[in-house]
């Protein structure tokens, strides 16, 4: 890297201005919005396998299944 380019970064950095901090801020709302939304998805499809009712009803008709495709 040239010195001076090295020079301008550095000053850039210590200088600590933040201008652009709508855009970081926005990307960081938007990532813990979606990991919110995944955990709840993730949550509400978690409940149709703890059902019991439907699993005892597929199992059942899991070998009628292989039968017909047999």
């Amino acid at each position: 890297m040239p010195p001076h380019l090295k020079t301008r970064i550095l000053a850039q950095w210590r200088s600590g201005k933040e201008e652009d901090w709508f855009l970081p801020l926005a990307l960081r709302r938007a990532l813990i919005g979606a990991g919110l939304i995944m955990i709840i998805c993730l949550a509400w499809g978690a409940t149709d396998l703890w059902s019991d009712n439907d699993n005892e009803v597929i199992i059942a008709n899991l070998e009628l299944q292989q039968d017909f495709m047999q």
